[in-house]
């Protein structure tokens, strides 16, 4: 289950983002998850995040720093 937050769907980014936190989901982003429930029969499953909080809104994730060169 998401954290509690009111979640939007970010279609340029395929991304979730919560209204109040500022947590984003992006699609394809790496979470630890444990299984808490599980329906075999409608193969329906609950998880909780264990790790890989989303980071929040505006924070660039993964850019590296670009520096310039030093004048001699």
């Amino acid at each position: 289950s998401l954290p509690d937050d009111r979640w939007f769907e970010d279609e340029a980014r395929h991304a979730l983002v919560g209204q109040r936190t500022g947590l984003t989901f992006s699609l394809g982003q790496a979470v630890e998850a444990r299984l808490v429930e599980a329906t075999p029969r409608t193969g329906g499953m609950v998880f909780h995040l264990m790790q890989g909080v989303p980071q929040r809104r505006g924070r660039p994730a993964g850019r590296p720093v670009r520096r310039g060169r030093r004048a001699s």
